[in-house]
């Protein structure tokens, strides 16, 4: 068949274009095969030769409009490289290698392209990806041969440093492409060459002779910052070489005899719409914190303000209210939080073990001084009454039935204890970050805090905001309590307890360093997932961070 006909053949027989095989799409393929020719996710005989003059790495992108185009022609800087082979001739690009360190400190090593025609500088995701490169979003066009386009979306900060020159430190920014920057450079033939006006001297690219793959390209303001003084040139068909503070770097014509008849041709053109970088003036910086909310403002004042300590060094905090005259309490809450407990009886009389089950956990709350009976005098204090159930959990070890209290339920007014908290931001790291992270250390362990929440009080004032009904028997008068710690249910309780371990962090971080770094970093709610490079020093930070919690009123336990 032709390629045409074996293309057509693979679509009328529903076949994968990578492997040949049924009943999978080329996206679905797991095997690692690629063309051989292109590299690309098909079969080699499904090959297109025509395709070939293009860049591989560069998907064809039609512009949507006229006037995009015009646009974009006006307002781009143009980056042209070109590697070429014939059978007695090779074009040497500038090529070094490079010690490349990111912003948390991540080094590794990578074969650099020098390119004084371009204005800009690229780095490979591959690259950004090991180094842990926090990338910021820029929105510029990319354009190969022709109109064949592709869009950047992101850039990173990274610096640049001499194999040869310790005290040499270049900054650089460079923007993240998605797949390959070039071909590799030279071309897969492996010269043999032994220069005499060569000897000698400390190469940036020892390796320059063999096929390697480019995963930064530094533009002319990069390669006006590396030269140094000094330039040898040799014999026609020899390289010239450079001095740079990256070492010497060798470029031009060379004449020799190959093999085999190879010729081979690599061009690059890279335009960058400049024009599109002033829309960066606009976004959010990546690198630092973002900004808070009014609301998320709030609530943090209200924190820092309100908060404080008991003798026994644990934290009381207040509710942070959105406004200074709650309405929750106008609802009357408590007959619909009674019509609710009725229903809970109900169901709990018809399911001994339940019942047992959460009288000892509403037990627990008193006997723990996490709740108490309201007295008489202060029943008629402006209040809102919580309705609460049982959620039972069999996938639990220990405990298999929890409490939860229902700070959604709305008053006769249409408005609920929730409705009236601010949630405060998000302090902790997601924990796909988190997980990662985790993951670096030679020695890990995972813990979780007893009862977080309930470790944490409510400030007296606010307790009558968190009232229940209860009473252990249908024999037994209905009473009212008090919830006197911070409630699983209300809205503002993540909030509240996250922001206390912090508290915590700052107010006695100073006694162990590294355990208040776990307890900002490594916390994901109540649990925490750290380690250490050694056995040794997971031990120690491990002591050190129960100790910490410890002065604060909070336990580790699951160890």
């Amino acid at each position: 068949m032709t390629i045409e006909e074996r293309g057509e053949h693979v679509k009328t027989n529903k076949l994968c274009f990578n492997c040949l095989g049924a009943g999978h799409s080329v996206f679905k393929c797991r095997m690692p095969m690629s063309c051989r020719i292109c590299k690309r996710r098909h079969h080699t005989l499904l090959h297109q030769p025509k395709n070939t003059s293009a860049a591989p790495q560069v998907e064809p992108q039609q512009p949507t409009s006229s006037n995009q185009v015009d646009e974009e022609e006006k307002k781009v800087h143009a980056m042209v490289a070109s590697h070429y082979t014939t059978g007695q001739n090779i074009s040497l690009l500038a090529t070094a290698v490079v010690i490349v360190k990111g912003e948390h400190g991540n080094t590794t090593v990578l074969k650099a392209l020098i390119d004084s025609g371009s204005q800009a500088c690229f780095i490979s995701e591959k690259a950004t990806q090991i180094l842990k490169l926090h990338k910021s979003p820029v929105n510029l066009i990319v354009s190969g041969m022709e109109s064949i386009k592709v869009r950047v979306k992101h850039e990173v900060k990274l610096q640049v440093l001499s194999q040869w020159e310790n005290y040499f430190k270049l900054p650089i920014k460079a923007y993240v492409m998605s797949k390959h920057l070039t071909s590799n450079i030279p071309s897969s033939i492996k010269m043999e060459t032994d220069w005499p006006h060569l000897q000698g001297i400390q190469l940036a690219d020892e390796n320059y002779n063999a096929s390697g793959t480019i995963e930064l390209l530094l533009g002319v303001n990069e390669y006006a910052a590396i030269l140094k003084q000094g330039l040898i040139k040799g014999p026609p068909g020899t390289p010239c070489a450079q001095n740079t503070y990256l070492g010497w770097i060798l470029m031009g014509g060379v004449t020799m005899k190959l093999n085999a008849q190879e010729k081979s041709l690599t061009i690059m053109k890279q335009e960058v719409n400049i024009e599109d970088l002033l829309k960066t003036i606009w976004e959010v910086d990546t690198d630092s914190k973002r900004s808070l909310t009014q609301k998320e403002q709030l609530c943090e004042n209200i924190y820092k303000q309100t908060h404080k300590r008991d003798q026994e060094g644990r934290y009381i905090v207040k509710l942070p209210f959105n406004t200074p005259q709650p309405k929750s309490p106008e609802g009357n809450t408590r007959e619909i939080a009674n019509r609710r407990f009725m229903q809970l009886e109900r169901r709990l009389n018809q399911n001994t073990e339940l019942k047992k089950e959460y009288i000892k956990v509403i037990n627990e709350y008193i006997e723990l001084k996490h709740m108490e009976e309201v007295p008489k005098k202060e029943l008629k204090n402006r209040s809102v009454y919580l309705p609460h159930h049982a959620v039972i959990r069999d996938d639990k070890e220990t405990t298999k039935t929890r409490v939860v209290f229902d700070a959604s339920c709305k008053g006769s007014n249409g408005i609920s204890l929730n409705d009236e908290l601010l949630l405060g931001t998000v302090l902790q790291d997601d924990l796909r970050s988190l997980i990662i992270r985790w993951r670096t250390h030679a020695i890990c362990f995972v813990s979780d805090i007893q009862k977080m929440y309930r470790m944490i009080r409510i400030d007296n004032q606010d307790s009558d905001y968190q009232r229940i009904l209860w009473r252990n028997d249908t024999s037994e008068e209905i009473k009212d309590y008090r919830l006197l710690t911070v409630t699983f249910g209300t809205a503002s309780a993540p909030y509240l307890a996250v922001r206390t371990l912090m508290q915590l962090a700052d107010d006695e971080g100073d006694k162990y360093p590294e355990a208040a770094r776990i307890l900002r970093e490594d916390f994901y709610v109540d649990d925490v997932m750290s380690g250490a490079d050694s056995l040794e020093q997971a031990v120690s930070v491990s002591q050190n961070l129960k100790r910490l919690l410890q002065l604060g009123g909070f336990e580790l336990k699951k160890w």
